[in-house]
Order: structure tokens, then sequence, then C-alpha cells
């Protein structure tokens, strides 16, 4: 089972960055990219990335 990770990154060149880095990551997955905190707090409930 992969690592799901949610980015939440103002900048789009780094979300960007990050996004790719964890595609190619074995055991990783990314399931959402938000450009600020409002909409992760809004959003990362249904995303349900992994959480530690």
């Amino acid at each position: 089972m992969p690592i799901k990770v949610a980015i939440v990154e103002d900048s789009e060149a780094v979300r960007t960055t990050l996004s790719r880095v964890i595609a190619r990551a074995e055991g990783m997955q990314c399931v959402s990219v938000y450009s600020n905190a409002e909409a992760a707090i809004e959003g990362l409930p249904a995303d349900a990335p992994t959480w530690c």
C-alpha cells in the first residue's frame, strides 16, 4: 500500500516539482495538490492522505 501524500504549497513551481518527484517515488502516491491552506482544509478529508 503506497504512502498517500497531499501537497500544500503556494509556489506553483515547487508544487509541480514535488508532485512529479512523489509520482516517481516507489511506494508513494500524490493524492492532491493545493495552493493554499484554506483549500487544503476543505479538501483533505476527502483525499485521505496517509496520516502519521
